[in-house]
C-alpha cells in the first residue's frame, strides 16, 4: 500500500469519527432537552411546585438561555 494511500484511508476514518462523535454529541442534546421537557411537565401538572420553584430549578440548572427558551416556548405551547 503506498503512503499517500495510508494517509487518504486515514483522513478517511478520522472524518468517519468526526461525523460520528457529532452525531452523538446532537442525539444528547436532544435527548437531555425532552427529558427535560418530560420532568417540567411532570412536575407543573402534578402541582409539586409552583412556576416560580421549577423556573428557580431550571435557571439554576445551568443550561444556556436560549435552551431554557426554548424549553419553555415548548412547554407553554403545550399548556395553552
Amino acid at each position: 500500500m503506498s503512503s499517500s494511500l495510508k494517509k487518504d484511508i486515514i483522513i478517511i476514518i478520522i472524518f468517519i469519527i468526526v461525523v460520528v462523535v457529532f452525531i452523538v454529541v446532537v442525539v444528547v442534546v436532544v435527548v437531555t432537552i425532552i427529558i427535560i421537557i418530560v420532568i417540567i411537565t411532570i412536575i407543573l401538572t402534578q402541582c409539586v411546585a409552583t412556576g416560580e420553584r421549577a423556573r428557580d430549578v431550571f435557571l439554576g440548572s445551568r443550561l444556556p438561555l436560549p435552551v431554557l427558551s426554548k424549553i419553555w416556548y415548548v412547554h407553554d405551547g403545550v399548556h395553552n
